[in-house]
């Protein structure tokens, strides 16, 4: 028979968290990450460090209820970069926010307002930590949606994306392999993903065959739907219904394996 689970966190005497739904190891910092879901809030613990009943030592929550930078409303999945920056899905609030080490604030993804550039119910996140991405599910919208770390917009594609039609509709998690390659729980099972071309000329560690996808002054014969609101040369809605071929030769930078 097997051994009846432990209980790790928290002591059986405390209700710290309502319904956590996520973890995230900083290796580096030896720092435990909790998405305290229904309380609107990040745990950060030190499992280097025990407290007087042997658990991992509690540092400070990072949030709380709210719509201002900072703030959380129902925060789920949650990952570290290789600089122990936190990223955290805002589910609620329709948002990714990035913290540093210590967490504090340092930015909140851009893509709100139009239709066709809003993030709507966030799922799930996985940060790439050999490349300068960080890939979301979008439930929603039911949308896999590729970032930089810095929060700009690169790439989104779903099942209308794809000229085979394979591809099934984004229902849950997403985990990075790294280096360009992530996978997908899509219905019914799960769908990995390769970027094919990883040639970065301009060395900031984003594969030219995403970056390439946006620009907003139309040099590569691409409509740009992916730009952030605030670029005033980006028209989202001018083109997103007449450039599926676009998108699908788009995807073709991707293999499906």
């Amino acid at each position: 028979t097997l051994p009846m689970p432990e209980r790790i966190y928290p002591p059986k005497r405390s209700t710290t968290f309502i319904f956590p739904s996520d973890l995230a190891v900083d290796e580096q910092n030896a720092y435990l990450y909790v998405s305290d879901s229904m309380n609107h809030r990040i745990a950060r613990l030190n499992i280097s460090q025990k407290d007087t009943d042997g658990f991992p030592k509690l540092i400070n929550y990072i949030g709380g209820r709210g719509k201002e930078n900072g703030r959380f409303e129902f925060p789920q999945a949650i990952d570290v970069d290789v600089n122990g920056d936190l990223y955290v899905v805002d589910s609620g609030n329709h948002l990714i926010q990035k913290f540093d080490k210590n967490g504090n604030h340092l930015l909140t993804f851009c893509e709100t307002g139009l239709v066709s550039t809003q993030i709507l119910y966030p799922y799930s996140l996985s940060v790439d930590k050999s490349l300068n991405l960080v890939y979301v599910t979008e439930s929603r919208q039911q949308k896999v949606k590729i970032f930089s770390k810095n929060g700009s917009p690169l790439y989104d594609f779903n099942s209308m994306t794809v000229e085979t039609g394979q591809y099934s509709a984004v229902e849950g998690g997403i985990a990075s392999y790294d280096n360009g390659t992530f996978v997908v729980s899509t219905r019914g099972y799960l769908t990995k993903f390769q970027i094919t071309n990883l040639t970065d000329a301009n060395s900031n560690n984003i594969p030219d065959s995403i970056e390439s996808i946006c620009q907003p002054d139309g040099s590569n014969n691409f409509c740009p739907p992916h730009c952030c609101v605030e670029d005033p040369d980006c028209n989202p809605l001018s083109c997103i219904f007449s450039n599926f071929k676009n998108y699908a030769a788009a995807y073709k930078n991707f293999e499906e394996f």
